[in-house]
């Protein structure tokens, strides 16, 4: 073995020493915790994507065991671009727990899968929900959940989370935003990144870097695109592979010919990826017109979108039918679309046709294929517009949180623990159960009185289904 080490040579990034500090949660919440100070979550971050149990027991561990992982930011320099000139900070890494205790502390609500949800430290010995102050909110939140107990911070808790202190690191060495993409990529602390998080990401390539710097298209997409689709499975598919998606798109709306174009549409996501990793000429050879192009044909599909019924729902394909039937049409015939988009025709189908999303089993059997074809043959068409038809069975209705304690009161009084009616487990009152109907909706059973209502565990309410549980439970559990 030689005795001389081979010499690597290597540019270092960081020119000066990152500042690194302990600093109180009531201090960061000053400094860090406005939005035209500090960049939570710049365009190459992640989604938040915590559940409420993990921003809960994120407040625990800081109540319980006074921990908390370091936050990374990026102090922005001078020639940085911002979005706002007041921006100073940029979080490269840590923005789900700087979101959970400034959130927490000003007892505001976080939105989480489109819904607002309050941040509680959950007080398990006291069976409370531990709110850091009160406000409109909160109260808002007490009278929505009857069955929680419902307490504040004291004033020696206020002091212990406000003087909690956390670590902050922040680089103060110029960073280009593509540096900064990188550290993201890299830091995420066993986490992998995947999918569009990932993919998001590969500014080396035009299109990429169009779509996520120029174009920020991520957004604007979950808002038009993503909250459009007809189910909740699909609507997460949607936001998780936007930009296999952007990028089907763009190729569809610069596609010199009907046979490209039914190519993009029938491309899995996995082939996109492919395409993306391995430089597809295709892809790098788009032109800064054609980049132009999708753009507007994306802002045209989006403010067509925008016009439907806040309520109304389109399948996958149904969503790529529309995009690529709008590229035919001139600018000003967007009328003639947008009459064919009836609530007789968006969301409906089989389930299947519900289901299919660019996966290879339903293009190598051509079902997504005939399904398309189908849905632009309905959209180029002038026949009348499909309608709903009459329904004979009411929606069916669920009970309300009042008619739900007076159920629980009438089986188990004031205990905090009951059973289920059909296996007998344990239930908490301020955990998961079932009102299950004894006499199905489906079978003319009452929606409102509680006689045709039992207490049961989601499991049993599940398998029964329509039938009557007493029947049910003679069959499954009878000594």
């Amino acid at each position: 073995m030689s005795n001389t080490e081979p010499v690597r040579s290597r540019a270092r990034i960081l020119t000066q020493a990152n500042e690194v500090a302990a600093q109180t949660i009531a201090y960061a919440t000053t400094i860090y915790g406005n939005d035209k100070t500090t960049n939570l979550r710049p365009e190459y971050q992640r989604e938040l994507r915590w559940t409420l149990e993990q921003y809960c027991q994120c407040v625990h561990t800081i109540m319980i065991y006074g921990h908390m992982p370091h936050i990374l930011l990026y102090k922005l320099q001078k020639d940085d671009e911002r979005d706002i000139p007041s921006l100073k900070y940029e979080c490269i890494d840590g923005q789900h727990r700087l979101n959970c205790i400034f959130h927490f502390r000003a007892s505001e609500p976080i939105v989480i899968k489109g819904k607002e949800e309050m941040i509680f430290w959950y007080h398990e010995a006291s069976d409370c929900c531990v709110f850091y102050k009160r406000n409109a909110q909160t109260d808002s939140w007490t009278t929505n959940n009857p069955e929680r107990r419902v307490a504040y911070f004291t004033e020696d808790e206020v002091t212990d989370f406000d003087d909690y202190k956390v670590t902050f690191e922040t680089i103060v060495s110029r960073l280009t935003y593509d540096q900064r993409c990188e550290q993201f990529v890299k830091l995420q602390q066993g986490i992998p990144v995947r999918n569009s998080d990932l993919y998001k990401n590969f500014n080396h390539i035009p299109l990429i870097a169009y779509i996520s710097k120029v174009m920020r298209l991520q957004a604007s997409y979950q808002e038009h695109v993503a909250a459009r689709s007809t189910e909740n499975a699909k609507y997460q598919q949607q936001k998780q592979n936007w930009v296999f998606c952007a990028v089907r798109l763009c190729m569809i709306a610069i596609a010199s010919s009907e046979e490209d174009r039914l190519l993009w549409i029938n491309t899995t996501d996995t082939q996109v990826k492919q395409s993306l990793t391995k430089k597809a000429p295709t892809i790098m050879n788009i032109s800064e017109e054609q980049l132009q192009q999708f753009q507007d044909a994306i802002h045209r599909w989006f403010q067509l979108l925008s016009m439907l019924e806040p309520n109304q729902r389109l399948t996958p394909i149904q969503l790529l039918s529309t995009f690529t039937r709008l590229q035919e049409l001139e600018v000003g015939q967007e009328d003639q679309l947008l009459c064919r988009l009836t609530s007789g025709w968006t969301g409906q189908g089989l389930k299947d046709e519900k289901k299919m999303w660019f996966q290879k089993a339903y293009l190598e059997s051509g079902r997504q294929c005939n399904y398309f074809e189908d849905c632009l043959s309905y959209l180029r068409s002038s026949s009348p517009p499909l309608q709903l038809a009459a329904t004979a069975v009411a929606p069916r209705k669920s009970l309300s949180k009042k008619k739900r304690m007076e159920l629980w009161e009438r089986d188990f009084g004031k205990k905090r623990i009951g059973a289920c009616s059909v296996c007998s487990d344990e239930l908490k009152k301020g955990g998961v159960w079932h009102a299950g109907h004894l006499v199905a909706h489906a079978k003319g059973g009452s929606d409102t009185d509680l006689d045709n209502f039992g207490i049961e565990c989601a499991t049993c309410n599940l398998e029964h289904g329509t039938e009557d549980p007493r029947t049910f439970k003679k069959r499954n559990y009878s000594e």
